[in-house]
């Protein structure tokens, strides 16, 4: 029997067998669609970000990744760097590496999607 959902937003919690939030990417087989990477791709990248940035994931869409982070980057250096690692990880035709490293600068949150 298929499963109806109603018009609305609906939003599933779900617990895992890990205490690192990189791992999820890999229990729920994130990616592979479209230009989306693959799950070991999202596990490498989140848990390096985890480390550098104290960034976690906080929520996963169909499509997209939403991360707090506790240590955004602090010179524009390390900014730039960390926006060319994001848009190799998520293309964004819409936006310019300058304006990417900007905007990281000073941003708790960072959110990944993938067409």
């Amino acid at each position: 029997r298929e499963l109806e959902l109603p018009d609305r937003p609906v939003l599933f919690l779900a617990f895992f067998p890990t205490h690192e939030g990189a791992q999820v990417a890999a229990w729920l087989r994130f990616g592979g669609f479209n230009d989306c990477p693959e799950p070991a791709e999202h596990v490498a990248r989140l848990r390096g970000w985890a480390q550098r940035y104290g960034a976690e994931p906080v929520a996963f869409g169909e499509d997209s990744i939403a991360l707090r982070v506790v240590r955004p980057p602090a010179t524009r250096d390390e900014a730039i760097a960390l926006a060319r690692d994001q848009l190799s990880y998520c293309r964004d035709p819409d936006t310019t590496l300058c304006e990417l490293a900007a905007s990281l600068l000073e941003q708790t949150a960072w959110f990944f999607w993938w067409d």
